[in-house]
């Protein structure tokens, strides 16, 4: 008999009242809606023509620093965004179109990208 232990006060048959109750209970989840920072490496490629995931920043909201690959990215809207993992400030914007793309790095006091040796 394995499975979920009981919750107190949810009961299992799906006709029960405690049902619904438990399927919000399992439907709040704590999977993160965002990627790490690498599901952003090929935008930032494309835009710095060198691999991004290890350039470094540090958060205008709370002076953490991280490296790109570190950021939760953003991918479901109409653009990119990434936010700081320490305080979720708005790190960096990037919007394509099919002739321009739009960069918003406003919450990065500075961008640091290492040279190829």
């Amino acid at each position: 008999m394995g499975g979920t232990p009981p919750v107190a006060g949810l009961t299992s048959g799906d006709d029960s009242p405690g049902a619904s109750a438990q399927s919000e209970v399992n439907s709040m989840t704590l999977t993160p809606d965002f990627l790490d920072g690498n599901a952003a490496a090929g935008d930032l490629e494309s835009l710095f023509g060198t691999d991004m995931t290890m350039a470094s920043g540090r958060c205008r909201g709370c002076g953490e620093q991280m490296m790109l690959a570190q950021t939760h990215a953003y991918l479901g809207g109409p653009g990119m965004v990434l936010r700081c993992p320490g305080c979720d400030s708005v790190l960096l914007r990037l919007v394509r179109s099919p002739t321009q793309m739009w960069l918003d790095a406003g919450g990065l006091d500075y961008v640091k990208i290492p040279t190829p040796a």
